[in-house]
């Protein structure tokens, strides 16, 4: 009896060492996975540039700092740092770029810094196109020994944890994504007609006026999604309050269809010495710079800011948002439905900071033509090339500049390539959907592995 009574203590015994032993690795294995999550979402978090138009090669060097600065608890050291084997500066071994596929749940290693044009790319395309860096894997390993499993001729563990944080496209525009409650036609920006391309031959391009004939290029929108909107100096200085969600549409009015808003607008905005209208100088999410620079209320800085994207081809009146562009305002007329053609000739300018070049373009007294309002005009308008979709210089006294805003977006040549697109700053959470045919990609990425 009394060795039956032994053997079971042994037995028992045995049992809570391998209870003690299988509890220690599960330990081990959650501290390297949390580690590896840790450097996969922080390499994913700085993939691309803000505005997404170029990989970062330092993605690499951040997830691994990120990874190796856990610890994990092995036996006999105690605290020890993860291990993660990387060749520093390559795209090898425990933190690789890569494409990740959310249809088929596969990483593809691609150390290509390349963007891939996503302009006109569809969801099925691009999770299957591996040239499209999206993501960053992560593995991490350690050795521990065992705490009684050595008894049975076990003495170590090596053990391993692997993450996939994946930067897709983004299921809605975070709060003071949008500065204006304007949107922006994608018609606009990306047209079928390459001729009418807002970006074409940029620098050098036109500022396009809007709206433009039948070519409606914004609307009014509301900042929040909801049935009302406030474009008086508060809300526009606070941006949307909420997500607008791109699974969710917003009602959109024509600008020319209410003169009454575009001059509440304007004279809020455009033609106020108040902080209103203003630039963010240094991209630190506050804006300081006053589009005004001698207090006189007569702008003399482009205005820049940040609008949504929607689809103009179908309802006009509720639509969901695509993404979102920068752009950069360069003058305002008056609004009205019945023009008076030297009202707006009398409003042009004699000062605007010309943003190509980086010079004023200045209409003193002295010059001729200056003290002739038509002739301003027309010197104003060539400098910085207002024109409608029929090419010639726009003349003050023809009767559609009432209830017109010059609008360009501020583009890049993303690829270097020579073809410059619309800059769309990365917004969001990353989704599940490429939203249009043109997603926003986002800037917060999402564990997949």
């Amino acid at each position: 009896m009394i060795g039956v009574l032994g053997i079971l203590v042994i037995v028992v015994l045995g049992f809570v060492a391998l209870g003690v032993d299988v509890g220690h690795l599960y330990l081990v294995r959650n501290e390297l996975q949390n580690a590896a999550d840790a450097g996969a979402l922080a390499g994913a978090n700085v993939l691309y540039s803000e505005n997404g138009t170029q990989v970062n090669p330092n993605a690499n060097q951040a997830a691994f700092d990120a990874a190796v600065s856990n610890r994990v608890t092995v036996f006999p050291a105690g605290w020890s740092p993860v291990q993660v084997d990387w060749p520093s500066g390559t795209n090898d071994g425990g933190v690789q770029r890569g494409h990740y596929d959310p249809s088929t749940g596969v990483f593809t290693s691609n150390a290509s810094l390349e963007p891939v044009d996503l302009q006109n790319g569809a969801e099925s395309s691009l999770n299957a196109d591996t040239t499209f860096v999206n993501a960053v894997r992560v593995i991490t390993r350690t050795s521990t020994r065992s705490l009684f499993a050595g008894l049975l001729g076990v003495s170590t563990s090596n053990l391993s944890a692997e993450a996939v944080a994946y930067l897709g496209f983004a299921r809605e525009l975070n709060p003071r994504d949008v500065d204006q409650p304007i949107a922006v036609c994608q018609d606009w920006l990306y047209p079928a007609d390459s001729s009418r391309n807002p970006c074409n031959n940029y620098p050098n391009s036109s500022y396009w006026m809007v709206p433009d004939g039948p070519h409606q290029v914004v609307r009014w929108i509301t900042l929040d999604q909801g049935p009302t909107s406030d474009i008086s100096c508060g809300p526009i200085l606070d941006g949307n309050p909420q997500q607008v969600m791109f699974t969710e549409a917003m009602p959109t009015v024509p600008i020319s269809s209410d003169p009454t808003a575009f001059n509440f607008f304007r004279d809020q905005n455009w033609r106020h010495i108040s902080r209103c209208a203003m630039n963010d100088s240094d991209n630190d999410g506050i804006r300081e710079t006053p589009i005004d620079s001698n207090n006189n209320t007569i702008p003399d800085r482009p205005w820049i800011f940040t609008l949504p994207v929607i689809d103009c081809s179908g309802n006009p009146y509720s639509v969901p948002p695509l993404g979102r562009v920068v752009v950069e305002m360069i003058w305002m007329t008056p609004g009205g439905s019945y023009p008076e053609p030297d009202n707006v000739c009398d409003d042009t300018p004699r000062r605007m900071y010309d943003r190509v070049s980086g010079t004023d373009w200045t209409c003193p007294w002295y010059q001729p033509g200056c003290d002739d309002p038509i002739q301003r005009w027309s010197m104003f308008a060539q400098r910085f090339e207002f024109r409608d979709s029929t090419g010639p210089t726009l003349d003050c006294t023809q009767p559609s500049l009432r209830n017109v805003m010059f609008l360009k977006p501020v583009c890049e040549d993303d690829d270097g390539d020579g073809t410059y697109k619309p800059v769309r700053p990365r917004t969001g959470r990353t989704g599940s959907t490429v939203y249009g045919l043109r997603g926003q990609l986002a800037k917060y990425p999402v564990l997949v592995k």
